[in-house]
């Protein structure tokens, strides 16, 4: 039960992130940004680095470097977007439209305990 609501809430989050945010086409401006070879791709990295002491963005920066260091993905070098939502629903949200609207990251890597407190809580 769980698992579906956590899947439905993602659902619902992303159709409105999507349709809340203006007249902007960001996947087309996405698509273009994806398409340009010599740039680099952006990944978001979102994590309550001060409330947790964790080596979430150590493992990920390592990793990121020994990519890029062997040649990137498809020779083009990752980029970390790194923002700390300090495990608060509010800001992660602040966050989540800030990914949403910059169509130069690709991908978000994103704190979990977040989302279950959202799922728990009263913002569904």
């Amino acid at each position: 039960m769980k698992v579906k609501s956590i899947g439905i809430f993602l659902i619902i989050t992303a159709v409105l992130m999507i349709s809340c945010f203006g007249t902007r086409d960001i996947p087309a401006e996405r698509s273009r940004a994806a398409a340009q070879k010599d740039s680099t791709i952006k990944i978001g990295l979102v994590w309550p680095f001060e409330l947790y002491k964790d080596l979430v963005g150590e493992g990920t920066e390592l990793a990121v470097e020994q990519i890029n260091e062997a040649g990137g993905v498809l020779g083009r070098k990752i980029e970390l977007v790194v923002k700390d939502d300090a495990a608060d629903i509010n800001e992660g949200l602040k966050i989540a439209e800030s990914f949403v609207e910059d169509p130069d990251v690709m991908a978000v890597i994103w704190s979990l305990q977040l989302l279950c407190v959202s799922c728990r809580g009263s913002h569904l």
